[in-house]
């Protein structure tokens, strides 16, 4: 028996600008031309049918049987025409009625398309110039302004040149410049409108909580700017960039204190780091670099050894150049405040007041960042930092322009939402528990044939190894296993029940919507016993009684986070998510494999269990830090087990690319990706969409998209496909050539040309929006926006009667 219950705290994530900011950019009037032309296209085609498969062959009959071989020569030329799709007249002859009748219907269905479509150029004309001014009309918003602005400053320079040449040509004709901007403002918007970011005030976070005795969902009051709190923070690799121009100043450098390297694995007198031959070392360099854990300075080290000053250098200089120790300002991977962190890492020497004093101005002016809310001024207190970090680090201030998400900029801002306080009835989060229960049941399936599968191999490998070896050892022998086709059996099981799965939705499809009940795949979940964690994006449709839509699962506490950081009330939070720890086996076990911080991070120090450094740093007590080194992965009881100089331990997470995690940590819930090839109809589970609809086109599958040329050709081909694939008018579309999905009106004509720079890049997976644009739940003083709620279950699952 499963048993999963909703944690009183969540979190809602929506857009910062209701999705109306981006209707009314389409023509509507020549989409409905379009499809009146494309049924013609479609009746004419039918007719071409009829007359190549029937009403010719009948004719061609009835011709040789009277031997007129005239009339069969210009039937001949006619029905090459046709199988070619080339309108022709009917030559003179005495036809049948049937093939008159036929050619008839060919011809007006030819031409009432070629009227639609004329009318549809006709349309285009008058909609398209009206709908791209107020596109571009929107970038003179103040807050679309600053929207784009922290998203990127280059591109709102771009629009501010514009603006100084004027609005277009003095004729009014646009340009394939001006087409090309109005698809990139296209894009930026419809990221601020359609999309649930963690970013500034575009996407805020707000905390809600579950309370047993209000009767109704209730939200806070709004603000003219949607939020009651912003916070500008000094990104990561800025702060490391600060600490490596600090750190390689020699004055600096000889006072840091050195810290091994967390990969190096220490047996007795022999060191050893991946990819290099082992390093002999006597008792006492043993011992330094045990000592060294990146909070002792040379002094202390020198005294606590025993050894001079000199010899302490010396010493310290040989296990560098051996690559086992390293003197460095790498600041933490786990603090919001990563600059703050170097900063308090410099040695007191004067060389280091530059970089002090610098950091205190650059904190200064990321607080005036987080006031000024006037793009000019935010504009110029940018430049100020960017000069300023420069100036520190010889390092430029951007990079990745371009990329869309990624840290480009030396700061990021992030906001806490206006909608507090947000109340769920319990009623509402049972709903949720209910709806959730049977996918969570069946994630936890899937999860334990593979994580089974994965020990039973770690298992072999362990044995092999003599029951013990260094972690980094076994995660090599692992990966070397699994290299030569271990895992396939296991993926096959895996494989069959998904397809069995899969099976039984198909079975319950319209072709379109495939509905289940969950009595109806109870057999199919067989999940492990003892408790689980998990944390999914939900979204609540606008009619009660519509199903509610399930987003991404994830494993992350997101309390742990860098959104804990914003919770109104941090205690009760704490307090809420305690229980989760019983996963882990409590705070003495739970640990989380820490990787160099690529952006805001996923766990920080509100995390109550250890550390393990590998190419991260933890700003925490040396009590809660572990070198991945020091971890072993022993036998016990023919079941694998992690275990550190503490004791046995329990992983975080498992990464989905990194199987000796997953081996050590608890069995995730992975609901399968089912798909039936080119399209996959909406999978709804009980009172749970699981899947949206979705269509999987591999390169080259959109070619009339892809060649079509000028504007009238481009719409006509989007509705060609839109018609034929059965597409809504609101879709995502995803590619490999861009992180997030792409949200699509394909009404508007810069979001046809998204979708065929989309389709044109290569492989293309398209999906309905839902809840659509007319079924929001979350509705402000703007209008409707975008939402979803990340909610955490923990699951207890018992053995079975």
């Amino acid at each position: 028996m499963t048993v999963f219950r909703m944690l009183d705290s969540f979190v809602l994530r929506r857009a910062g600008f209701a999705l109306s900011l981006i209707a009314g950019l389409g023509c509507p009037r020549t989409a409905a031309a379009l499809r009146e032309a494309h049924k013609w296209d479609e009746c004419a085609e039918a007719v071409r049918s009829e007359l190549l498969g029937q009403a010719i062959p009948a004719e061609v009959t009835r011709l040789r049987e009277a031997g007129d071989k005239a009339s069969l020569r210009a039937l001949s030329r006619l029905r090459s025409r046709l199988g070619r799709r080339t309108r022709a007249e009917l030559p003179v002859g005495d036809w049948s009625p049937a093939l008159a009748a036929a050619h008839m219907a060919w011809t007006a269905a030819l031409d009432a398309a070629d009227r639609e479509t004329a009318l549809a150029g006709k349309l285009l004309g008058e909609e398209e110039p009206e709908a791209a001014a107020r596109l571009l009309a929107l970038t003179g918003r103040a807050d679309v302004r600053e929207a784009i602005f922290l998203l990127s400053p280059d591109f709102l320079e771009t629009l501010l040149r514009r603006d100084l040449r004027g609005d277009g040509n003095s004729d009014g004709a646009r340009t394939a410049r001006d087409r090309a901007l109005e698809r990139r403002v296209y894009a930026f918007l419809q990221r601020l409108a359609a999309k649930n970011e963690t970013t500034s005030f575009f996407g805020p976070i707000c905390f809600g909580r579950v309370d047993a005795e209000a009767d109704a969902v209730g939200r806070g009051p709004e603000t003219p700017a949607g939020v009651v709190h912003r916070e500008a923070f000094f990104a990561f690799w800025a702060a490391a960039a600060w600490g490596k121009a600090a750190a390689a100043v020699p004055a600096i450098r000889r006072h840091l204190p050195p810290r091994r390297l967390p990969v190096a694995v220490i047996e007795d007198t022999r060191a050893t780091i991946p990819g290099r031959p082992p390093v002999e070392l006597d008792a006492t360099a043993v011992a330094l670099l045990r000592a060294a854990d990146g909070t002792r300075a040379p002094a202390q080290l020198a005294a606590e050894l025993g050894l001079s000053p000199e010899e302490t250098a010396r010493r310290i200089g040989a296990l560098e150049r051996a690559l086992l120790l390293r003197r460095d300002l790498e600041p933490s991977s786990t603090t919001v405040h990563p600059l703050r962190d170097v900063v308090s890492r410099l040695p007191d020497v004067p060389e280091a007041r530059r970089f002090t004093s610098a950091a205190a101005d650059m904190g200064t002016l990321l607080e005036r960042f987080a006031e000024e809310t006037a793009v000019p001024r935010r504009t110029k207190l940018l430049a100020a930092a960017e000069e300023l970090f420069e100036s520190v680090t010889g390092v430029p201030a951007r990079r990745n322009q371009g990329r869309t998400y990624a840290d480009r900029f030396i700061l990021f801002e992030d906001c806490r939402a206006d909608d507090e306080p947000l109340i769920w009835p319990a009623a509402v989060a049972r709903r949720v528990e209910n709806a959730l229960d049977p996918v969570l049941r069946l994630g936890l399936t899937g999860g334990r044939i593979q994580r089974d599968g994965l020990r039973a191999i770690a298992a072999e490998v362990l044995a092999e190894g003599g029951g013990s070896m260094p972690f980094l050892d076994f995660a090599d022998a692992l990966a070397a296993r699994l290299s030569q086709g271990a895992f396939e059996p296991v993926l096959d099981v895996w494989g069959r029940w998904r397809t069995t799965l899969l099976d039984r939705f198909l079975t319950a499809s319209d072709g379109r919507v495939a509905h289940l009940a969950p009595y109806e795949i109870e057999d199919l979940a067989d999940p492990p016993e003892g408790s689980f964690f998990v944390s999914p994006d939900v979204m609540v449709q606008g009619d009660d009684d519509a199903p509610l839509v399930l987003g991404e699962i994830h494993p992350y506490v997101f309390a742990w986070g860098l959104q804990g950081v914003f919770a109104p009330d941090p205690a009760r939070l704490a307090a809420d998510i305690a229980p989760v720890l019983d996963v882990w086996g409590g705070t003495a076990r739970a640990a989380t494999v820490l990787h160099r911080r690529q952006h805001k991070g996923l766990v920080g120090e509100a995390y109550p269990g250890r550390f393990i450094e590998v190419a991260g740093r933890a700003g925490v007590g040396s009590e809660r830090r572990l070198a991945v080194g020091d971890l072993r992965a022993v036998l016990r009881d023919g079941e694998p087990e992690l275990v550190s100089p503490h004791g046995p331990i329990s992983l975080y997470v498992g990464e989905d690319d990194h199987p000796h995690l997953r081996v050590f940590a608890p069995v995730p819930v992975d609901f399968p990706r089912l798909r039936t090839g080119g399209h996959t109809p909406r999978l709804v589970l009980g009172d749970l969409v699981v899947q949206r609809e979705r269509w999987d086109l591999p390169a080259g599958a959109l070619a009339g998209i892809i060649a079509a040329e000028g504007r009238l050709e481009l719409f006509r081909a989007v509705v060609t496909e839109r018609e034929r694939r059965g597409w809504p008018r609101h879709v995502f579309a995803l590619s490999p050539t861009e992180t997030k999905p792409v949200y699509l009106d394909l009404d508007v004509p810069q979001a046809q040309e998204q979708l065929r720079l989309l389709a044109a890049a290569g492989p293309l997976a398209v999906s309905e929006m839902l809840p659509g644009p007319g079924r929001l739940w979350l509705h402000r003083s703007d209008g409707h926006h975008t939402s979803e709620f990340r909610v955490a279950l923990v699951g207890r699952v018992q053995a079975r009667p």
